[in-house]
């Protein structure tokens, strides 16, 4: 009795402890000490209901009918089940979620259709986020992959010329196409009649082969007269794991059937073997894809790199020789293909191109274009006599002397107003400040007895965004001497504003007729100074997601 005394204190300062820390959590949401309450928290709770399983878990005996009616039930009860039934991990990241996140965060935010999808009868089908259902459904889509990863080998095969064979089969195949266009609609068809539904019917009901000699190859093959010893050039650009012969293999399911005739003579210790060695291949393929996958991130990552460079750099006009000899490119091909393109023989130039693109990716010609990349090295440099630094940093900007860029600057004015007051009972005027109001009778600010925003000195004014001032500081500041064409362009109220007729330095005066001067403990009077300042360009475009 004592120890279940202990026990149920013990629990109930477990359940209090669960308790406050998820009340820590809620209410901190997103700090380091929230997260880690959390976990600690979720810890707990497993522990705490393990503890209740084992009270709870003291069951009568079922009966033999009733264990038949429970083997009886739809496996799609397992939907159905609490959320205690749910993995270690995705309550622990549920649980980090949680605490990373503001309460009024709800899991409806994260579905894009929420907001157009209220009376889908789907609803109730959409999956909450698992993370051991994302790991899962990544396992299985990496291990059915290995079609991809041959694909993509074989493509760079055939530039490499690492299968002559088939290198020449691809250029006939596109040289069909570029001849006669209804044929991309028909290699399809080719593929699916001859290498998926013919090979199954060939698994299924297998043919009978009488065995043959085989005879060894007489004189030399013609298929060697395109292989070499030497590497394609394109090798020199891509990563050594990209021509890699062993790196991916076909399963043995995907062989031929053909050439797979079977043995009626097998025994039972070779098909052991066989399924044993299939789960080993099977498990290797599985790693391997893994590590495709993960090469195949890092390019894609570089490859998205590379495009928001090009898109905010090169299309931003970061270097404006550059872009704009893009520019006019793309132009001048926009223009002929659209007006010339009927006149051009649209199909011997694909066909020329895809012949010579592959022609130079051979083995054999990789000398030659070497010997022109080297040629085109020890050329003489346009400044034999320029530093190394200058040479570097050449190379870094795009020169060429049929394009110069010297567009006008943009020009715009900034005015402020000198703003000088004197009191009534005084008859000199004093510096004020530097505004950009003219501070009325009526400004807002003169009412409620403030000061208006500006600046003591005449240096402190800054041009905007991205503009900039010419050479030279307060002496480029211009006075405007024709008061009465500012007021006039400007429409001011004539009844706030009052200018001398002899005025020669600019000043407007504050119009006080009919005004008590008891409303106004000083008098201001303004001029307008202006100056002009200049941009060149604003700076290029930037991505919202660089760091």
């Amino acid at each position: 009795m004592d120890s279940q005394r202990i026990r149920d204190k013990a629990l109930g300062f477990l359940a209090s402890t669960i308790e406050k820390s998820n009340n820590f959590a809620e209410a901190r949401p997103g700090s380091k000490r929230a997260i880690a309450v959390g976990t600690a928290s979720t810890l707990m709770e497993i522990g705490f209901e393990q503890l209740n399983k084992k009270e709870d878990g003291e069951l009568t005996d079922l009966t033999e009918q009733e264990i038949a009616q429970i083997e009886s039930m739809e496996s799609s009860a397992e939907d159905v089940k609490p959320a205690s039934s749910k993995h270690f991990t995705d309550r622990l990241f549920d649980k980090l979620i949680q605490t990373s996140l503001p309460p009024d965060i709800t899991d409806t935010m994260f579905d894009e259709d929420a907001a157009s999808d209220d009376d889908d009868d789907d609803r109730s089908s959409k999956q909450s986020l698992s993370f051991s259902l994302l790991v899962n459904n990544l396992t299985k889509l990496t291990a059915k992959l290995t079609f991809y990863f041959v694909l993509q080998y074989g493509i760079l095969h055939i530039i490499t010329w690492k299968q002559p064979t088939k290198t020449l089969t691809a250029l006939v195949l596109y040289h069909g196409v570029c001849l006669w266009p209804h044929l991309v609609l028909v290699y399809p068809l080719m593929y699916i009649l001859f290498g998926v539904l013919v090979p199954g019917y060939v698994h299924k009901h297998p043919m009978k082969r009488s065995d043959l000699i085989r005879v060894s190859a007489r004189g030399q093959k013609i298929w060697e007269f395109f292989s070499s010893e030497e590497t394609s050039i394109v090798n020199e650009y891509i990563e050594d794991d990209y021509t890699m012969d062993d790196t991916l293999s076909v399963s043995s399911d995907n062989v031929s059937v053909l050439s797979q005739a079977p043995s009626e003579f097998a025994s039972s210790t070779e098909e052991f073997k066989e399924s044993a060695k299939k789960k080993k291949n099977s498990q290797v393929t599985l790693v391997r894809n893994m590590k495709q996958i993960q090469k195949l991130t890092t390019d894609l990552l570089k490859g998205i790199e590379k495009a928001e460079t090009f898109y905010y750099e090169t299309g931003g006009f970061k270097d404006e020789r550059l872009s704009t000899f893009i520019f006019y490119g793309i132009l001048i091909a926009s223009f002929v293909v659209v007006f010339l393109g009927q006149f051009i023989p649209w199909r011997f130039v694909f066909i020329s191109a895809g012949w010579v693109g592959l022609t130079l990716c051979h083995p054999n010609a990789k000398k030659y274009l070497l010997e022109l990349q080297n040629a085109k090295k020890t050329v003489a440099p346009r400044y034999p006599h320029a530093p190394p630094e200058s040479h570097s940093a050449e190379k870094q900007q795009f020169d060429r002397d049929d394009i110069i860029v010297d567009d006008a600057p943009d020009i715009r004015t900034v005015e402020v107003f000198e703003l000088q007051t004197r009191s009534s009972f005084s008859g000199s005027w004093s510096f004020y400040r530097f505004a950009s109001t003219m501070y009325g009778r009526n400004d807002k600010l003169r009412v409620s007895k403030k000061r208006p925003s500006g600046v003591e000195d005449l240096a402190r004014v800054l041009p905007p965004k991205d503009w900039m001032f010419d050479f030279g500081l307060v002496n480029k500041w211009k006075v405007d001497l024709d008061p009465i064409k500012f007021v006039q362009e400007r429409e001011f109220d004539p009844e706030l504003f009052k200018i001398d007729i002899h005025e020669k330095e600019g000043w407007i005066y504050d119009n006080l007729n009919n005004v008590e001067m008891m409303d106004f403990d000083f008098q201001v009077r303004r001029r307008r100074l202006f100056r002009d300042c200049f941009r060149y360009g604003r700076p290029h475009k930037t991505s919202t997601s660089s760091s």
